[in-house]
């Protein structure tokens, strides 16, 4: 496959997606390079560092609920065996 024929892929492929979080994860991904010294913190929109943030200081606080019981309770939720 030639370069030019792979980004035609890619486009068509960018083109059929309407998942606005999947097109930031891959604009983000398309605009690291390998020799960048920029640290991947820096690229992240501030709704997700906000986020990640929020889920850290959570965490810090022992507000925290295991994957065991998250499963146990959505099982229960949802009526699932």
């Amino acid at each position: 496959m030639t370069s030019l024929q792979l980004k035609s892929e890619l486009h068509h492929l960018i083109d059929s997606i309407d998942d606005t979080g999947l097109l930031k994860a891959i604009k983000l991904i398309l605009k690291q390079r390998p020799a960048s010294t920029t640290d991947f913190w820096d690229m992240l929109p501030e709704d997700v560092k906000a986020s990640i943030n929020k889920g850290i200081a959570q965490a810090d606080k022992g507000e925290l609920i295991s994957h065991e019981n998250m499963v146990a309770e959505t099982k229960s939720k949802y009526n699932l065996k």
